[in-house]
C-alpha cells in the first residue's frame, strides 16, 4: 500500500496495453479494488477477470454480489448489495488496514491454487468434444461463397 504523496486517493486508468496496466496497478499498489456491476442481461456475459487486479495489485477485492462474481468464495472476497453494504464494507476495509492485507492474502493464495489450467481445461475439451460431435449440415462450399468484386457493382 501507498505511503506517499498519493496515497488515500483514487485512481482511473485509461484504456492501454495489457502489460502497461498491470504495471500501473503495481505502481498504485491499491489497499482495495473495488468492482461494482450493475445488474442486467448484458452483465451476465461479463467474467470476473477483474478480480485479478485484485491480485496483481495484492489488493482487497470488493465486488458486486451478482452472477459475474458467484464463483468467488465470500472468505476470499467481500461481495456487497445495495448501497449501505459498499458503504459498511469499504468503511471496514478503510479501518482495518489487517482485513485489507488478510483478505488481499486469502484471495491472492485461492487465485493461484484454483485458477490454473489444470483445473478449467476440462470446459475446453468438452467444447472441443461438442464441436466435433455435430459436424455441420453443410459443406464448406455450401457456407462460404465467394463474391467477385466488380468495381461499379
Amino acid at each position: 500500500s501507498r505511503s506517499d504523496a498519493l496515497a488515500n486517493q483514487a485512481f482511473y486508468i485509461q484504456p492501454c496495453h495489457i502489460n502497461t496496466y498491470w504495471q500501473a496497478i503495481r505502481w498504485i499498489s491499491p489497499d482495495i479494488l473495488i468492482a461494482p456491476v450493475e445488474g442486467n442481461e448484458f452483465n451476465k456475459s461479463k467474467s470476473d477477470i477483474k478480480c485479478y487486479d485484485a491480485v496483481i495489485g495484492n489488493s482487497a477485492f470488493v465486488c458486486t454480489d451478482w452472477d459475474t462474481y458467484n464463483d468467488l468464495p465470500n472468505e476470499v472476497c467481500f461481495k456487497a448489495r445495495g448501497d449501505v453494504q459498499w458503504q459498511c464494507t469499504l468503511e471496514a476495509l478503510i479501518e482495518d488496514k489487517s482485513l485489507c492485507i488478510k483478505k488481499a492474502s486469502k484471495f491472492r493464495e485461492y487465485v493461484f491454487v484454483t485458477r490454473q489450467i489444470k483445473h478449467h481445461i476440462y470446459k475446453w475439451v468438452d467444447v472441443y468434444n461438442n464441436v466435433i460431435s455435430h459436424p455441420p449440415k453443410l459443406s464448406l462450399d455450401d457456407m462460404v461463397r465467394p463474391r467477385i468484386y466488380r468495381p461499379n457493382d
